[in-house]
């Protein structure tokens, strides 16, 4: 028997989503699974998995939780060393204006994976926005 030790992934599979913000609650608990469920079903020939996009809920939800704890995926966000807020941010141009600080700054945008090979986040940066 031979087996092949991959360094590297092969295939690489990359979705991308936009979860409705609605007040229902229930919907994007029912996202988290479906989404889930897509990337079980269509990625089995995938050395890796990419899942990225505005999932319109926060790290203490429980559709993230879904994501990472139930289907496995990696949010890439706990490998930052500091938060990279991305709703309401000072510097997202597309935020109300709080002035110079904003409380009301969180994180509902992720990239998040899984992996089959060993792999880790190596850097998160910010790029600056254009003015």
């Amino acid at each position: 028997m031979i087996t092949k030790k991959r360094k590297w992934a092969d295939l690489t599979d990359i979705l991308c989503t936009h979860r409705e913000n609605d007040a229902y609650r229930v919907d994007r608990l029912t996202q988290a699974l479906e989404g889930g469920d897509f990337i079980n079903i269509t990625s089995n020939d995938a050395d890796a998995v990419i899942y990225c996009g505005d999932f319109n809920t926060e790290p203490k939800d429980t559709p993230h939780k879904i994501l990472t704890q139930y289907y496995g995926l990696q949010d890439c966000h706990e490998s930052a060393a500091e938060k990279l807020y991305t709703c309401f941010a000072l510097e997202n141009t597309y935020r109300e204006c709080d002035g110079d600080t904003n409380p009301r700054a969180k994180i509902i945008d992720y990239i998040m994976f899984k992996s089959y090979f060993e792999a880790r986040v190596s850097f998160i940066r910010t790029v600056p926005l254009r003015t």
